[in-house]
């Protein structure tokens, strides 16, 4: 079944509910369609909607192994869509700089009975993409996608794979000056903001099981409380259980709205709190063989292995308010959603 419902004048629309293997049609060919991932940990999602472009928000991967990270990007450059654009995030270790691998994951690797990686054989792999696949790492890219009717519009989008710190993994900051060193670079004129790391108490999209917030607050101070970047959509995992999409419509006027898209796909057991200190981790990676895992020093639930339950569409209508500036007339985003039951 497909449920759909809009806000007002139908300047967004949200289908939920809907078969993964039959999302809805394109609303019409003057829409962009973009298929939001987050959160993949080595798996291979069968049925990943097509569409004119895929935003990956980080964790590629199960530890960020270089043979993970390799494999794991072949598979998105297999995919269809004619422009993709990836980051990645704290699992993703040898995709980090070598100096954080050599002084802090090599050690991580270690305790996980991981082989050390060979950071090089990923930054070679990162460096020489080929034209429709992007990979951002705190910087900014720019795309049309060559379709007739939505041409014209050049898209902006920033990416950057950090999140706050949480154990010291990967691309970790930590509250305040850090935090707002590592966000400083967001340009105003941004169309498409890609985080690992959620914005803090927006929409509900970073609350932990036992209803805390932990995502990000200089984001949120950027997006909302300073007004300095007013993307279209920002799209983000890292916080598993708080997937989901909050529609946010400015109140300065000038009809500006973000689509918050929290993309997680892989599950994680919400018997587990926060405050657990070890657990035992059964995570199928994506050549499909388990291996078992000792978090020691990480308190999240028990990985699960993924399995298809529901997607969500959203296509949003926005025209410019100013005759020097061209938008494309219609945003759609479909978010892939997954969900493991024991």
């Amino acid at each position: 079944m497909t449920t759909a419902s809009t806000t007002g004048t139908p300047r967004t629309v949200y289908w939920s509910d809907y078969d993964l293997a039959s999302p809805p049609p394109r609303t019409s060919d003057s829409y962009v369609r973009f298929v939001v991932l987050a959160d993949t940990h080595s798996t291979e999602p069968a049925q990943v909607p097509d569409g004119d472009v895929l935003l990956h928000a980080g964790d590629l991967t199960a530890l960020g192994s270089d043979d993970e990270m390799i494999k794991q990007v072949r598979w998105i450059q297999t995919l269809p869509h004619a422009k993709k654009v990836i980051i990645a995030g704290n699992h993703d270790f040898s995709a980090c700089s070598e100096m954080w691998y050599e002084t802090r994951g090599r050690d991580l690797h270690a305790r996980y009975d991981y082989p050390p990686s060979d950071t090089s054989r990923v930054r070679q792999l990162l460096e020489n993409l080929p034209p429709d696949v992007v990979y951002l790492d705190n910087d900014q890219a720019s795309f049309n996608v060559d379709r007739q009717g939505v041409s014209h519009k050049t898209w902006k989008v920033w990416g950057s794979p950090w999140s706050p710190y949480f154990g010291g993994w990967a691309w970790n900051y930590r509250a305040g000056e850090e935090a707002k060193k590592v966000h400083a670079g967001i340009p105003r004129d941004t169309d498409i903001l890609l985080t690992h790391s959620p914005p803090h108490a927006i929409g509900g999209l970073d609350k932990i099981d036992d209803g805390t917030s932990v995502g990000c607050a200089e984001l949120t101070r950027k997006l909302l409380h300073d007004n300095e970047v007013r993307p279209r959509i920002h799209a983000f995992g890292h916080i598993h259980e708080a997937r989901g999409v909050y529609h946010h419509r400015y109140d300065l006027g000038g009809g500006d709205e973000t689509v918050f898209v929290n993309a997680a796909m892989v599950e994680f057991e919400s018997q587990k709190g926060a405050t657990v200190e070890k657990c035992e981790c059964d995570l199928r990676q994506g050549d499909g063989n388990r291996r078992q895992m000792t978090l020691t020093d990480w308190p999240l639930r028990l990985a699960c292995l993924p399995a298809p339950l529901q997607s969500c569409t959203i296509s949003s209508t926005s025209e410019s308010s100013s005759v020097e500036v061209v938008y494309a007339r219609y945003v759609e985003i479909v978010l892939t959603s997954v969900r493991y039951y024991p």
